[in-house]
């Protein structure tokens, strides 16, 4: 009875520390994944900006795995002009997501708590054959990145709410 009683505390105490955490890996870039990584120093995930690169490129890549890594999308999300006026940036004419980005981390804007969450969360809820999806990333011109931006549904209190 003690030997199957030392056996079980010895699994339960040894399950799951074998490998680590690769969580703790990831974020230290200690490891020779082909996970994405965003290196830019204002790209904290604490920003609705860098939160919104990570969520629409994460969508995009669920929908077209076959053409578009999620790492390939995080490196072209910032250059991308659009997101300014579907965010709400109306007549503020930030040339890129990097843009905006620098400009809410340097709190030059500040977005509404309700509607990021919200613009967030509708993001996460599309589908591959929703019509935000399929305008935002052509298959056939797999390297061309420039319509991302209309990922972002419309709605009140939704993406074009969140500045």
């Amino acid at each position: 009875m003690k030997i199957l009683l030392f056996t079980l505390l010895f699994i339960m105490l040894s399950c799951g520390t074998e490998v680590g955490n690769p969580l703790t890996v990831f974020q230290s870039g200690t490891d020779d994944s082909d996970e994405p990584e965003n290196n830019d120093s204002d790209a904290s995930l604490t920003t609705f900006s860098a939160n919104l690169e990570v969520v629409v490129c994460t969508k995009l890549s669920e929908c077209y795995a076959s053409t578009l890594t999620e790492k390939n999308c995080l490196s072209a999300i910032p250059a991308v002009d659009g997101f300014d006026i579907e965010l709400g940036l109306v007549g503020a004419n930030y040339n890129s997501l990097s843009d905006v980005k620098t400009a809410e981390s340097n709190s030059l804007i500040t977005p509404n708590s309700t509607s990021s969450a919200q613009c967030l969360n509708d993001i996460k809820a599309l589908t591959c054959t929703d019509s935000e999806v399929i305008n935002a990333y052509d298959i056939s011109n797999p390297t061309d990145y420039s319509n991302l931006y209309l990922i972002t549904p419309v709605g009140a209190g939704s993406c074009n709410d969140v500045f």
